[in-house]
């Protein structure tokens, strides 16, 4: 695979090089190519949930700028024209009819995205315009019969995925692994890949799949379902925005434990007459309820003295209760928290009591 993929490289540069010469030849020229300027296009997600890869559009246009101030491509000039598709397959269509028919580029380069790129497939090879590179890794770009003017350039998802799916067959082979993955050809080259490379264990070893669409504006309610598995390993098949949520959020019964915790121990100084206790056990969990969806959660607080605790673990379940509607308000702003009370208690001066 390694040879014939650079014997292709090399082949289309040798063709470049052939069509276009030194700039001293005169010769006709078809759009976006003269004696002076080569125009190159290309589509970058520079605003909406894939932003992050606009680094990449920065990077490529600073790479030919330092070509130009190099004196060019055989003398000739990069004109690079990268617009903002917003990771929007129809912005994306929108912006490439700009290029080919408007700007009149050349080619398309390094245009990014699986879902973006779908879009223009069709569109590209039937004006016949070299989409050349395309910053994706999906599958199905390697079709030269039946689209000719696309080119692919990273390794494909699904070797990729196998690669990982090898790595756990070997070094871990009983995990319990949770997958996590966009809603479209990205994601379900990298799912299928992976359960292609587990082979027949997919089945014992992949315990919960959770899609999410690139419009969600959060994956908690996916990362809630996916720990709730019981899982013990975490396939993250996302783009940067909703990696970053599955790290810095993605355990979202955890963090709410934390925060019960820490608000049981200021009761004194959250709630009014409440007197500092020296407490010695404050146990929170946080977990799904039963009928979905929900939480649960359930404290138990101990302190010895004569003086109740009452309020300490109110105070922790109630927190915690509270944590979890700020991390998935996004979601459901309209969700309640509902039956904080006191379920048993015993010692103190009054002595035991039990909710009947």
């Amino acid at each position: 695979m390694l040879n014939r993929k650079s014997f292709v490289v090399s082949a289309a540069a040798v063709a470049i090089a052939l069509a276009y010469g030194p700039a001293g030849a005169a010769g006709k020229y078809g759009p976006g190519a003269s004696d002076t300027e080569i125009k190159i296009g290309n589509t970058n997600p520079y605003s909406g949930p894939a932003s992050a890869y606009g680094t990449i559009g920065k990077s490529i246009a600073a790479y030919w700028k330092m070509v130009n101030a190099e004196g060019g491509i055989n003398g000739r000039k990069i004109n690079f024209v990268s617009m903002d598709d917003g990771y929007s397959p129809p912005k994306t269509v929108e912006q490439i009819r700009k290029l080919v028919e408007q700007e009149k580029v050349l080619l398309i380069f390094q245009s990014l995205g699986t879902p973006t790129n779908s879009a223009i497939h069709k569109y590209m090879n039937a004006k016949k315009v070299p989409h050349l590179f395309v910053a994706t890794g999906a599958g199905k770009w390697g079709q030269p019969k039946k689209f000719p003017w696309t080119m692919g350039w990273q390794p494909a998802y699904p070797g990729e995925a196998k690669i990982y799916a090898t790595y756990l067959l070997n070094n871990k082979p009983n995990a319990k692994v949770a997958i996590l993955y966009q809603n479209d050809d990205y994601g379900k080259d990298y799912l299928n890949g992976f359960l292609e490379g587990l082979g027949s264990k997919a089945k014992t070893m992949v315990v919960a799949k959770e899609p999410y669409e690139t419009a969600d504006p959060t994956i908690e309610p996916q990362i809630i379902k996916l720990k709730a598995s019981g899982a013990d390993t975490f396939f993250n098949i996302t783009t940067p925005k909703f990696a970053a949520q599955a790290i810095k959020k993605g355990d979202v019964l955890s963090v709410a434990e934390v925060a019960g915790t820490m608000a049981a121990k200021r009761t004194g100084e959250l709630i009014p007459l409440c007197h500092p206790l020296p407490v010695d056990l404050i146990e929170v969990r946080a977990a799904l309820a039963p009928a979905l969806p929900g939480v649960h959660v359930t404290t138990r607080v101990r302190c010895e003295g004569r003086t109740g605790v009452e309020m300490e673990a109110l105070t922790a379940a109630a927190v915690a209760c509270l944590t979890v509607y700020d991390m998935v308000k996004a979601v459901d702003r309209g969700m309640t928290i509902e039956g904080v009370q006191v379920l048993d208690k015993t010692g103190g001066t009054h002595g035991d009591w039990k909710r009947t």
